[in-house]
């Protein structure tokens, strides 16, 4: 069993894809035996969307709801925590940060968008691209932050293979297929199908 830190955007962004995006990694991951603990950070100030009022705020409320909720039905309550603008965590409201990544096997950034310069305390890092091209030409790759991981993983199966045009900033990406707990959605028969009735 290894110990893992899932960093990812689900407080600031619940909605259902992005929420499930994330997500499937901690469960999937959990379920394989690891021990997993789910972190976000606030990023920035107005990062936090609010799915009620479709606004854009520093409040993380309406997210923190949402996903604390999410995180019992799953039985993972005690395995997440988001760190505030104020640097106050919610849901592991007593988390220190630097004893977990001291202790960490593998700390995995989902998507780059919670940035934590203590995962260098980690054994091993590693970086999921999950929007191909936008990070190999963004500023995860002008800013060299992805030197800090041991390994990268792209869902552009073929960045870095012949006759792909996308340029891979020097980097070596593996490819990597999103992840997929398949007993967290509704099997529906072939009358539920769109169009059926």
């Amino acid at each position: 069993m290894a110990r893992i830190v899932v960093a990812g955007y689900a407080v600031r962004f619940p909605l259902g894809g992005n929420l499930w995006a994330h997500l499937q990694y901690v469960v999937g991951l959990r379920r394989l035996g690891h021990e997993v603990t789910f972190i976000e950070d606030a990023g920035w100030a107005g990062s936090c969307y609010d799915p009620a009022t479709d606004l854009m705020s520093s409040d993380p409320s309406p997210g923190l709801g949402i996903v604390g909720a999410l995180m019992q039905e799953l039985g993972l309550g005690d395995a997440w925590a988001f760190r505030d603008l104020h640097g106050r965590w919610h849901g592991i409201e007593r988390l220190n940060l630097d004893e977990l990544l001291a202790e960490t096997d593998l700390f995995l950034d989902v998507g780059g968008a919670s940035h934590f310069p203590e995962m260098r305390r980690a054994r091993r890092r590693a970086h999921v691209d999950m929007d191909p091209v936008f990070t190999q030409l963004g500023a995860f790759g002008a800013d060299r932050r992805l030197d800090e991981y041991d390994a990268l993983f792209t869902y552009g199966a073929r960045i870095g293979r012949d006759g792909c045009e996308i340029p891979t900033g020097g980097y070596e990406w593996h490819p990597l297929r999103p992840p997929v707990v398949l007993d967290l959605w509704e099997r529906r028969g072939a009358d539920a199908a769109p169009g059926a009735g």
